[in-house]
């Protein structure tokens, strides 16, 4: 499930990682793939120059996914995008506090595009479902439909945990 917390995680690790990450590899260890952090504008596919795994990967020797990179050009490394960047930096104080982590996270969130969408629709409709609002982005995103069924579940989560919206009997509500 991809919470505020788990993505300071996965944010983390990728700058560790040389700003770079399989989804496969974050899928396993985080529960959570990369294209929800794509959608959110936190990294980006990496289509040319692909660095080989033991560039950046710490489980080349024991990787499971090595064939998959192998047979073909993958479209499961990611690397960090400035917005990315400019979170992590904003969450590297020393010590914050899990609050303070929220906090920040929350307010990057609260101006994102995706959100702003949502916040969008939810002033226009006091029924919002998810299947309406996938046909909403459809409409007015350039998301393709496999990026939008992949994503929104991790990202309504990670919405509902930074407490910008609420789910009560399948319709989605700003939080109160």
């Amino acid at each position: 499930m991809l919470t505020v917390m788990n993505l300071h995680k996965m944010l983390k690790e990728l700058l560790s990682l040389k700003e770079i990450g399989c989804t496969y590899d974050f899928k396993e260890r985080f529960e959570v793939a990369l294209s929800p952090l794509e959608v959110l504008d936190f990294v980006k596919m990496i289509k040319t120059k692909i660095p080989t795994c033991g560039d950046h990967c710490e489980r080349y020797n024991d990787c499971i996914w090595i064939p998959i990179f192998q047979k073909r050009k993958s479209k499961s490394k990611y690397k960090l995008t400035k917005d990315g960047l400019s979170l992590l930096e904003n969450l590297s104080a020393d010590r914050l506090t899990d609050a303070e982590i929220q906090t920040t996270i929350t307010n990057y969130l609260i101006n994102s595009r995706i959100v702003d969408q949502i916040n969008s629709l939810l002033i226009g409709e006091s029924n919002l479902t998810k299947e309406r609002l996938v046909t909403a982005l459809l409409k007015e995103t350039n998301l393709s439909l496999q990026a939008i069924r992949t994503t929104i579940k991790d990202i309504l989560d990670l919405l509902v945990s930074a407490q910008i919206i609420g789910i009560k009997e399948g319709i989605i509500v700003k939080y109160v």
